[in-house]
């Protein structure tokens, strides 16, 4: 529970610290459901921390873990959602898309629905994600923990704000940084900052916004701000941008249409367009020749 607040706090060396406390109180549980439950809060970090391999590698053990010892606390398509969470983040869509179908292919659960809204807010279908909100709410209105709900007031906020209901996106917002702020949660902002920082940034010029809320809100985007310097110090991002989004980074380069990179990476536009668009967040530009010029500055062409 510790290791789970720290996480939600963006505090991840106490988050470790607690993580190993409860491996050394049991090293050797006699049951499968304390290793998955560590190894997914160590998946946690590791993408909180954006090292998406990493977490990868952590879950996939995971799941080959749980086939051979089946646990009564997890289900597959729960670590198969985790899954599909670490693509998502990184931008690899159609992997997070795979994940997901084969995921509802085994049945309704929370944190797939939960992931399929997200999914859909990424690839800009707002009302889709909406009615998906709506959906889990009622399916599952009593396996809502305050984490999740946190969750889900983003998204909605977001979908509102995608919707052009920006009034409605405000005062979501503002009423959830109100609960979120009192705990410090940052890390659910930044993991979806690639899509609620318009939103955060829109909320910031109210004059109405709360003094708290207005610093809470700042905190995240600073948080944010070092995070990502921290990336482009490593490795020439090499953390940062993934395989596909380099991909299409060297396609770019040559000149290529968005039609183009999808003929040739067999991929949709639309796809195309949604690494672009994660490309150009994630290198702080807002155009190709920029895109271009500063992935050469940090060697990734």
């Amino acid at each position: 529970m510790l290791t789970r607040v720290e996480i939600a706090r963006n505090d991840l060396m106490m988050a470790d610290k607690y993580l190993k406390q409860i491996a050394e109180v049991d090293p050797n549980p006699a049951s499968s459901n304390m290793t998955i439950a560590v190894s997914l809060l160590q998946a946690m970090i590791e993408l909180s921390r954006k090292d998406y391999a990493a977490a990868r590698a952590t879950l996939q053990e995971v799941r080959k873990l749980h086939e051979k010892q089946p646990s009564g606390q997890w289900m597959d398509q729960e670590l198969i959602a985790y899954e599909a969470m670490t693509f998502m983040r990184e931008g690899d869509m159609e992997s997070a898309h795979r994940l997901l179908a084969e995921a509802d292919t085994l049945g309704e659960h929370m944190l797939t629905k939960l992931m399929q809204c997200e999914f859909l807010l990424r690839r800009r279908q707002p009302e889709l994600a909406e009615y998906y909100l709506n959906e889990l709410e009622q399916k599952f209105p009593g396996m809502i923990q305050y984490e999740t709900k946190i969750d889900l007031q983003l998204m909605r906020a977001i979908a509102y704000y995608e919707m052009d209901q920006s009034v409605k996106a405000k005062t979501t917002l503002i009423d959830l940084v109100k609960s979120a702020a009192q705990e410090n949660h940052v890390q659910p902002f930044l993991d979806r900052l690639d899509i609620c920082q318009p939103l955060l940034q829109s909320t910031l010029k109210s004059e109405s916004l709360p003094q708290y809320s207005r610093y809470f809100i700042k905190e995240i985007l600073s948080k944010a701000e070092q995070m990502l310097e921290t990336e482009l110090e490593y490795n020439g991002e090499n953390a940062s941008v993934s395989a596909r989004e380099r991909e299409v980074l060297n396609l770019m380069s040559f000149g290529d249409s968005n039609r183009d990179m999808a003929l040739k990476l067999s991929v949709s536009e639309s796809t195309i367009k949604t690494h672009i668009t994660n490309i150009f967040s994630k290198l702080k530009v807002n155009n190709r020749v920029q895109a271009i010029m500063q992935a050469r500055k940090m060697g990734l062409l």
